[in-house]
């Protein structure tokens, strides 16, 4: 072999040798997601602190995508799952989709933690009134500030809604209003109920555009239709249905080692300010946007229910 073939074989050796060792270095990170509002937010600030990482993140409503957590056990594409209500993450957790991990130096007290360290809670979500103001003026309608307001005849068609076989938005806002005063209020709400979306932010964007005078949806979009300068109105309702959302590192994680670093900043102060525009509360004490006069109350519904079960009813009755 010749020295000019040598040479040039012993260079490509090393080129390959080169991209190896790049491959080997580059950080990657897959994030499943109910909230792609605050999830944006989030990877960009993760990413402006660690350049290297390459963040992929799959958005989309919480049935679907934690459906699809559960069918990819045996070959996980996630690393974390993140920003889904508490009963998904229980029913993730349950499945055998989490894997134990406590984030280090967290700011967020233990209380918010699964006791078996399945998952963190990170923020505090509640289901407004987002009402469109010109649309109400122009059809002369009333302000509404309660859930009974909603059963007003004069609102039919008026109300959007996530459907919660589909929405953990939607879920969240049913089972309280289940809770509250039974099937009989959900039957007359249905009566107004314009349709029933597949996300739970699609309420506050038609809101927001005028398609109708009231989405029910949560807080993120709601904040988010205000900061675009749409002409409506929060209203908190007398009743408010809560969740607490987080995440939790996927057992059999592709970048456990990443997904456990993201974990770590998200039970920072710094995660929550960035969480704070679009939620009510974080679970790091004092960081949020709880209207003022308004506190949260977190506890056991008034009767057990089953949620399955609930969905089962539910689609049984409002189908369209």
């Amino acid at each position: 072999m010749s020295k000019l073939i040598q040479t040039l074989c012993a260079f490509v050796v090393a080129l390959i040798l080169v991209a190896q060792g790049s491959a080997a270095q580059e950080r990657r990170l897959v994030v499943y997601t109910a909230n792609y509002r605050v999830s944006d937010a989030l990877v960009a600030a993760y990413q402006k602190l660690n350049p290297g990482v390459k963040v992929s993140a799959v958005s989309g409503s919480t049935g679907p995508i934690a459906e699809r957590a559960i069918a990819e056990m045996r070959n996980p594409q996630a690393d974390i799952v993140y920003l889904f209500n508490g009963q998904t993450l229980e029913r993730l957790r349950d499945a055998g989709v989490f894997q134990p991990y406590l984030p280090r130096n967290s700011a967020i007290p233990g209380e918010h933690m699964d006791p078996d360290g399945f998952f963190t809670l990170h923020m505090f979500n509640s289901m407004v009134m987002l009402v469109n103001k010109e649309r109400l003026a122009r059809r002369k309608l009333p302000m509404p500030t309660t859930w009974a307001h909603l059963l007003n005849p004069a609102f039919k068609g008026e109300i959007t809604v996530a459907s919660p076989i589909k929405s953990g938005t939607g879920v969240t806002i049913y089972l309280t209003l289940l809770d509250a005063f039974g099937w009989n209020f959900i039957e007359h709400l249905d009566a107004n109920v314009f349709a029933y979306n597949d996300g739970g932010g699609s309420a506050g964007q038609q809101a927001g555009a005028g398609e109708i005078a009231i989405g029910l949806t949560l807080d993120a979009a709601a904040f988010e239709q205000v900061a675009a300068g749409r002409p409506v109105e929060i209203e908190f309702p007398d009743i408010l249905p809560s969740n607490f959302t987080g995440g939790g590192l996927v057992k059999g994680a592709p970048n456990a080692e990443e997904g456990r670093r993201v974990l770590d900043f998200l039970a920072t102060r710094e995660a929550a300010e960035i969480m704070s525009p679009f939620v009510t509360a974080t679970t790091v004490p004092g960081i949020g946007r709880m209207p003022e006069g308004h506190r949260i109350v977190w506890g056991d519904p008034k009767r057990p229910i089953d949620q399955r079960a609930f969905l089962e009813e539910f689609k049984k009755r409002f189908s369209r």
